[in-house]
């Protein structure tokens, strides 16, 4: 979830709660209003509002605790013979990184690794020389990553996304010579 959902779903769990206190105040008769005594007309209306206000209330709270103190770690537990082995996303990073650099065409290569269903996510950002089939070389990477990875480790990769960001300028840099 990105932070700008993070940040929607608190204010909408805020305004939420807000209008389930609002709710429980016109229902209770603490505070009047106009409109709510002019549909309200007997005290099982009134009940509905607070019974409803406080539904609304209890989902506010739920998506405003929604992930507080759950972090998602940062390593993959594998079973072992003697205990568990964790391999941290950092060592997935690197092997990354190793096995797309060596891909023929490969300026600069930048990973970042998540939990998947079943192993893990990769998503790589790539800036390729120019003069190279981009599709070809994409499949490359996520061919030799994966099986680099899958072999080395024992996780499984359920898929990389390969970002191609930019191609390279060349490596001769222009020089124009003053004639004076």
């Amino acid at each position: 979830m990105s932070v700008l959902d993070r940040v929607l779903l608190a204010l909408l769990a805020l305004w939420a709660i807000f209008a389930a206190v609002m709710g429980v105040l016109f229902g209770t008769g603490t505070v009047s209003s106009v409109n709510i005594t002019f549909w309200s007309e007997n005290a099982r209306d009134e009940l509905y509002i607070v019974v409803v206000s406080l539904v609304f209330a209890l989902i506010g709270a739920r998506f405003l605790v929604y992930r507080l103190g759950r972090v998602d770690p940062e390593f993959v537990v594998l079973p072992g013979e003697h205990g568990h082995i964790r391999i941290s996303f950092t060592t997935f990073q690197q092997l990354s990184n190793a096995t797309g650099q060596n891909i023929r065409g490969v300026e600069s290569f930048e990973t970042r690794v998540r939990h998947g269903q079943t192993g893990i996510l990769l998503a790589v950002r790539v800036r390729v020389h120019k003069d190279i089939d981009i599709a070809s070389t994409s499949n490359d990477i996520q061919i030799a990553v994966k099986d680099h990875i899958e072999r080395t480790t024992g996780v499984t990769v359920e898929r990389i996304t390969v970002n191609i960001t930019e191609i390279a300028n060349s490596g001769a840099k222009s020089s124009k010579a003053w004639a004076e």
